[in-house]
């Protein structure tokens, strides 16, 4: 099962490189998704496919241009897949020019059966590896993140995402 997932959380992330959002079409998640963003300029929970749509909306209204890119996917476990990914936004504040930001990040998704339940994301990518015990360089799960990152920038390099 946990392959699959990780190609459920690759494909997803694809497409909302390529257009900006995943909400729109919410096939892969559960009805009562839970979606949470624990750091960064709003944090929050929602619930639901509507809640989805809301917190869609809140990141969105956040920033006037976002990109992402995946660093590094890796299976936790049956249930879980771990996105790292680089963030670059631009924001106009209330006054004065746009600001851009970078930040790397982490999501993390967690599923049941075949459907997502719920997804965690960290624009602080430490943090995120703190609250999951991966920030120990030795341990075995952080030696996978790394040889995962290594595999993705060797795809990116056969197949670059244009």
């Amino acid at each position: 099962m946990s392959e699959e997932n990780l190609l459920v959380v690759n494909s997803l992330l694809r497409v909302s490189m390529r257009f900006g959002e995943f909400s729109t079409d919410v096939y892969w998640a559960r009805r009562d998704i839970e979606f949470v963003i624990v750091d960064g300029p709003e944090p929050g929970r929602w619930r639901g496919h509507d809640g989805l749509m809301d917190a869609t909306i809140v990141w969105l209204s956040t920033w006037e241009e976002e990109h992402f890119e995946v660093d590094a996917l890796s299976e936790l476990d049956d249930e879980r897949v771990l996105a790292l990914v680089c963030i670059t936004h631009r924001r106009r504040p209330k006054t004065g020019p746009f600001e851009i930001s970078h930040s790397k990040g982490a999501c993390l998704f967690h599923f049941r059966g075949r459907k997502v339940k719920k997804v965690v994301v960290y624009f602080d990518r430490e943090r995120g590896l703190a609250d999951l015990g991966l920030q120990d360089s030795d341990s075995p799960d952080r030696q996978a993140l790394k040889s995962a990152k290594q595999q993705a920038a060797r795809m990116d390099r056969l197949h670059p995402i244009r």
